[in-house]
């Protein structure tokens, strides 16, 4: 593979083992006072921030291991697992 279709498909990679925020269900957008954290608890790479505006996410830090998905008790987070990803030479 040429240089440019690497760096291609290591961004599509990059890009669906990141989980994304619902933000029908997002804990601190339904309620003033929300206490969960339990997405910035179950990271290894400590890569969600919880601020007292926002949740943002370190996409440098997170390897798209998915333990915040499932330890999310409001099912906020969520990632696309793609059916299969082919490589092509």
């Amino acid at each position: 593979m040429t240089t440019a279709a690497t760096n291609l498909a290591e961004t599509i990679g990059q890009e669906l083992r990141l989980p994304d925020i619902d933000p029908e269900y997002y804990v601190y957008a339904v309620y003033d006072q929300a206490s969960c954290q339990a997405c910035v608890d179950a990271c290894p790479g400590k890569a969600w921030i919880l601020t007292e505006e926002s949740l943002g996410l370190d996409t440098d830090s997170c390897n798209g291991c998915g333990l915040c998905v499932s330890s999310c008790p409001s099912g906020a987070l969520h990632m696309h697992f793609p059916w299969t990803i082919r490589h092509f030479g």
